[in-house]
């Protein structure tokens, strides 16, 4: 049985449910669209409002005279949901709005119509069909990205194989570490 999330106010709790793999619900991925209730291209207000205040941590990192941030809410047992956003290009200076570029969570809670989730490992997540193209290759990390679809794995060794640590959403025919910002792994 796999938890999954449930947001109240700042705060991400799991639950001992497993989620029905329904395309409508709430915890489901969707390469180059969603995570759950956030989606890229909303506004960041839209994502405060749904998800409420991120708690001040120190993941928490951004370049506000460029317009860019990414904003952390911690979770439960480690885990976390980041969310990066960027400056309009035609807002105003005395009016700006971010819109959600990348969407990056590290929660076994969330899943994609597949039932990839954080959690398995690099050949259960290649068998799925999914054109993955390595993009870092480091001994303590290795990041796979679906430019096409949106998706890329971030997998970090265990004891005997190398498992998903993290999946981040981008638009499609993006790279993972095409932004301004690429998320500290």
């Amino acid at each position: 049985m796999v938890p999954y999330a449930v947001v109240v106010g700042s705060s991400i709790f799991f639950s001992g449910i497993t989620p029905n793999l329904d395309v409508n619900c709430d915890w489901l991925i969707v390469p180059g669209q969603r995570v759950g209730k956030v989606h890229l291209g909303a506004e960041r207000s839209k994502v405060m409002a749904t998800l409420g205040q991120p708690k001040k941590v120190a993941g928490m990192e951004g370049d506000a005279a460029m317009g860019h941030i990414w904003t952390v809410w911690p979770g439960n047992h480690g885990h976390q949901l980041d969310v990066y956003t960027v400056r309009r290009e035609d807002d105003s200076a005395g009016n700006p709005r971010n819109i959600v570029r990348q969407i990056r969570l590290t929660s076994p809670s969330f899943f994609t119509s597949t039932g990839v989730r954080v959690g398995e490992s690099l050949r259960d997540i290649q068998a799925k069909s999914m054109r993955l193209s390595l993009v870092k290759d480091s001994p303590a990390l290795k990041i796979f990205d679906d430019v096409r679809h949106g998706i890329a794995f971030e997998f970090k060794k265990s004891k005997v194989t190398w498992r998903c640590a993290a999946i981040t959403i981008h638009p499609k025919h993006s790279k993972v570490l095409g932004e301004y910002l690429p998320f500290n792994s």
